[in-house]
């Protein structure tokens, strides 16, 4: 037996692997809260240009709040493009 060091032990000449997403989620990104979006761009977890891209959010980097008018703007071209 050999210690993984994950609280876990194998035998000797086994493997195992394992693959873990990034990013996925759950329903249309276009729908996502805004706000919610705004959060993960202050966490690090997306950049400015990700959200305007792949959420059809924009957000004034200058002042770290989203900007309602544009953010309907590229939300109804994403809607009218599908």
């Amino acid at each position: 037996m050999v210690d993984t060091g994950a609280g876990m032990s194998s035998e000797a000449a086994t493997s195992s692997s394992s693959a873990m997403g990034g990013l996925g989620g759950w329903g249309d990104p276009f729908a996502r809260d805004p706000e919610r979006v705004l959060r993960d761009v202050m966490e690090e977890k997306i950049s400015a240009g990700y959200a305007r891209r792949e959420y059809g959010v924009a957000i004034d980097e200058g002042t770290w709040k989203v900007v309602p008018e544009e953010t309907a703007r590229l939300r109804a071209a994403a809607q009218t493009a599908r």
